[in-house]
C-alpha cells in the first residue's frame, strides 16, 4: 500500500472513531479502562474492559485476527462499553505499521469494516461516507 493510501485510511478511521465517539458518548476521546484500577480494587471492572485489556495483550503479540475475533465473541450490544472498546481497537490497529499489519494477516481496510459491522451491530448507520 502506497503512503497516500494509508495515511488516507489511518485519516478515515480517525475520522470514524472521533464522528461515532461525539455522537454516542458526547466525547471525542475514548476513555476505555479509565478508572479501571480504582475498579478493579473493588472488583467492578466492566467485561468490556477486560475483554479490551484482553485484546490489546493478543495484538502485542501479533495475533490481531484472534483479537478481533474475541472482541465479537464476548461481544454484547446491550452494553455500550463494547462499542468503545471495539472503536478503541481499530483506532489502535491503524497505527500499526503496513508490515506488522501484513505479518498478522490483516489490512486496513479490514480495519474501516470492522468499524463499519461494528456500528452497525450496535444501530449506528450512514457512515458510507466514511468509505
Amino acid at each position: 500500500m502506497a503512503d497516500f493510501e494509508r495515511d488516507y485510511v489511518m485519516r478515515v478511521v480517525r475520522d470514524m472513531v472521533r464522528f461515532i465517539s461525539t455522537v454516542v458518548f458526547g466525547r471525542t476521546e475514548l476513555m476505555v479502562g479509565i478508572d479501571s484500577t480504582t475498579k478493579a480494587e473493588v472488583g467492578t471492572v466492566p467485561p468490556s474492559v477486560t475483554t479490551y485489556t484482553e485484546m490489546l495483550r493478543m495484538v502485542e503479540k501479533g495475533d490481531i485476527n484472534g483479537a478481533e475475533d474475541l472482541l465479537y465473541e464476548q461481544l454484547d450490544t446491550t452494553d455500550i462499553g463494547y462499542l468503545e472498546a471495539g472503536l478503541a481497537f481499530y483506532h489502535r490497529l491503524s497505527d500499526i505499521s503496513d508490515r506488522e499489519l501484513e505479518a498478522a494477516d490483516y489490512s486496513r481496510e479490514e480495519i474501516l469494516d470492522g468499524i463499519h459491522e461494528l456500528s452497525e451491530m450496535f444501530g449506528i448507520d450512514g457512515l458510507d461516507q466514511f468509505r
